[in-house]
């Protein structure tokens, strides 16, 4: 490293620790705020439908449309120009559980979202999983298939 080079890198240094190129306080104040529903637990016995929620609260640029996504892939009719949106699953099955995210574009500024994490109730698998799981060790082990088992798998 040169002599000259130094007190500019110890300068860069300096500035970085203290702050002073670093965003202050203020910065986080230009994000957008989104407020959403709380996660969702389908239970195997419940048939009411579940509502996903969000609602972009602050943003200091403009809105051109929002959607939602399941797992990273746009739900199909839920493009819009709004601010609030929601999310009905009428039926809410286990297959309905995943990663939804509410998703906001804007003009002449990154998009922005927010996470409901939708999850189904496993307890009426565990049966089904131990079954499998016994299954594979007779077949590990070369044991016969057991056949008082009411379900075939």
């Amino acid at each position: 490293m040169s002599g000259s080079s130094l007190p500019s890198t110890l300068a860069l240094s300096l500035l970085l620790v203290s702050g002073s190129l670093l965003p202050g306080p203020g910065a986080a104040q230009n994000e957008p705020r989104i407020v959403t529903s709380e996660e969702v637990i389908i239970r195997e016995t419940s048939a009411l439908p579940v509502t996903l929620q969000c609602n972009l609260t602050s943003s200091s640029h403009t809105l051109t449309y929002s959607y939602w996504t399941k797992n990273g892939v746009e739900l199909t009719a839920t493009r819009k120009n709004a601010s609030n949106m929601e999310y009905r699953i009428n039926k809410p099955r286990a297959e309905d559980s995943g990663e939804y995210h509410c998703v906001y574009h804007f003009v002449s500024a990154p998009k922005a979202n927010a996470t409901i994490e939708v999850k189904g109730d496993c307890q009426y698998l565990w049966p089904l999983l131990h079954h499998q799981q016994r299954k594979l060790h007779r077949a590990e082990h070369h044991e016969p298939p057991d056949h008082r088992r009411p379900w075939r798998v």
